[in-house]
């Protein structure tokens, strides 16, 4: 089914049509457009030409930008899925797959699970993702950065990323002003994030904050020397800037573990969690991973974002490299974790 685009669409896919050099490069990066749009630039000319899109393809953008970090004129698909999903929401009903992740997000906004424990300037927010994955890593970690920061709070709320992804800006502003106001409330002035969406989410939302990802705290401190033989991928966050990837790096060195892809590259492949495309489009999830399994020479894969520690478990021997600082003595791979577990943590973690 087609949907009527905006003005506003019809100006972005002009200018990226009148740029875009056809080199077909961003295919190669992005199974997207390499399945459902095929020619970027005859894509972008039916656009301004027919002031219509398929109503689903842009929920199928992982919104990775990985098609403008390898376009050389920095065409940005993300960018005008992301304005067609917003235009999308205005005028129609939303895609009904969606609602595992508005239940997702109404749960993670709820008094049920979500809190700020302690009163601090300095706060500790590791995300939903790795309080659903591990609470004991959470309360490690987190028992760690007091060391420095001796009574840090405990942030445990949903920056709203997954609303904004699907193109719920109203939902997405709800719930970023109610943590926004969770932190001043708090008194926090500093916020410590583990997840690289919120790192992001928070910086571009709150200016004035001081936002520092965990792993630039984390390399500053003494970390295990490990004596594991096996080989290491890294797989970088497609949200996580060149310093995050400099750190982990840095911390994978601290921890003497063996790595396949020691360089840090400006673009990364999602792990096919980004922008929520898998509660959409299982198959374009699974041909992602089937391509990261094909393009990972290691065995084992090391990841600082417990979503794509749950992706890639599908594929690979996944491990979030907290496991590898705290549970090195028991190391073994975890399949994904259900659903029904996920929650279950994230009540753990809140009673705590």
């Amino acid at each position: 089914m087609k949907t009527n685009i905006s003005t506003k669409i019809i100006q972005i896919a002009e200018k990226y049509h009148e740029i875009c050099k056809g080199c077909n490069i961003c295919t190669k990066g992005c199974i997207l457009l390499k399945d459902y749009v095929k020619h970027p630039k005859e894509f972008l000319k039916s656009l301004y030409e027919e002031k219509n899109i398929d109503n689903k393809l842009p929920y199928y953008c992982f919104s990775c930008n990985v098609c403008k970090n390898l376009c050389p004129s920095e065409v940005d698909f993300n960018k005008l899925f992301m304005e067609a999903k917003k235009k999308y929401q205005e005028v129609k009903k939303p895609p009904q797959k969606h609602f595992i992740i508005r239940n997702h997000q109404r749960l993670s906004s709820s008094k049920i699970f979500s809190t700020v424990k302690g009163k601090s300037a300095v706060g500790f927010m590791p995300g939903c993702s790795l309080s659903s994955f591990d609470p004991d890593l959470v309360t490690k970690i987190h028992d760690l950065l007091k060391s420095k920061y001796h009574n840090s709070s405990l942030i445990l709320k949903c920056c709203g990323n997954p609303s904004y992804s699907i193109g719920e800006i109203e939902r997405f502003n709800r719930m970023y002003n109610s943590l926004n106001s969770s932190l001043e409330e708090n008194g926090i002035e500093h916020v410590i994030t583990a997840c690289q969406s919120c790192y992001k989410t928070i910086k571009e939302n709150s200016p004035k904050l001081k936002v520092t990802s965990l792993w630039e705290e984390l390399k500053s401190f003494n970390l295990p020397k490990l004596n594991i033989k096996d080989e290491f991928f890294i797989f970088d966050s497609c949200t996580a800037d060149e310093n995050i990837r400099k750190s982990i790096r840095e911390i994978a060195r601290k921890l003497n573990i063996k790595v396949e892809n020691n360089e840090v590259v400006k673009s990364s492949k999602c792990c096919g969690l980004g922008g929520c495309v898998h509660a959409i489009n299982s198959d374009i999830f699974k041909s992602n991973l089937k391509e990261q399994e094909e393009n990972i020479k290691s065995e084992k894969v090391l990841t600082y974002c417990a979503g794509c520690r749950d992706a890639l478990s599908n594929v690979k021997d996944a491990f979030h490299i907290l496991e590898l600082i705290f549970n090195s003595d028991n190391l073994k791979p975890k399949a994904p974790t259900k659903t029904s577990k996920a929650w279950l943590n994230r009540l753990k973690l809140k009673a705590r």
